[in-house]
């Protein structure tokens, strides 16, 4: 497809009404104040984070070739991260809320990143 036939397709953005006279910086210390005031933001980031680096979705070939369990073993690596989400989804819908949220997250993810 060439780039004028896409043009018609893309919507217009009109300017953001924001802070207008807030400086950059400022405006930085103000969200990471926010995420640093809320723990459930920071814990969710931080997990974001431990994930991404230590167990990405990379390591699938690695395991799959370790356990010579070939394309179909891959595919089922591969797919068990979607599994076991949904597996939480609908565990988490039948319980309670947690308490401490933030720090409950933290503790579970930092015992899955040391494992």
């Amino acid at each position: 497809m060439r780039l004028g036939q896409a043009t018609p397709l893309t919507p217009t953005l009109s300017p953001r009404e924001g802070n207008k006279g807030e400086r950059f910086s400022e405006s930085l210390m103000t969200g990471i104040r926010f995420v640093f005031s809320h723990e459930v933001i920071l814990a969710a980031l931080a997990l974001d984070m431990l994930l991404c680096f230590r167990r990405g979705g990379g390591g699938a070939p690695m395991f799959a070739e370790i356990l010579r369990v070939g394309p179909t073993g891959l595919g089922l690596l591969r797919a068990s991260q979607s599994v076991g989400a949904i597996a939480m989804a609908v565990f988490q819908t039948r319980r309670p809320p947690f308490r401490n949220t933030g720090r409950t997250l933290l503790t579970a993810v930092s015992i899955f990143v040391s494992v």
